[in-house]
């Protein structure tokens, strides 16, 4: 279980075979440039969370970096929860490191250290 004192930071490499020769480094997520594959440090050991897993740096990756903000207003709480209790933002996709609307269930990890799930992608205007 990841503890609620470990933070998240990312890093990215050109080359897979450099985030694996790192030592492990508890909350860090890797991002690889030549495969596409996203690593999350967690429990002690490295773990493939994400990514193509194929060659050429691309691949369709559930995974989308964000620079939302609540200050800057591209990242806002909606005023009501989820039905399962849990809060609700809206991102701007101005702020979403994807030139694609996201699919649901895709993770995005927001700048500040904070993760949402993508459970409704439909545009909204305001």
């Amino acid at each position: 279980m990841i503890s609620n004192q470990t933070k998240f930071r990312p890093v990215f490499s050109k080359k897979e075979a450099n985030i694996l020769a790192l030592p492990i480094n508890e909350g860090y997520i890797y991002v690889a440039e030549d495969t596409g594959k996203i690593f999350l440090d967690a429990e002690g050991r490295r773990k493939q969370i994400g990514g193509s897993g194929g060659g050429g740096g691309g691949g369709s990756s559930s995974i989308i970096w964000s620079t939302g903000d609540e200050e800057i207003g591209n990242l806002v709480k909606a005023t009501d929860d989820a039905s399962d209790g849990d809060p609700v933002f809206y991102i701007a996709l101005s702020a979403l490191d994807t030139e694609t609307i996201p699919d649901i269930g895709a993770l995005i990890i927001n700048s500040d250290g904070r993760f949402f799930k993508v459970t409704d992608n439909t545009l909204n205007e305001n």
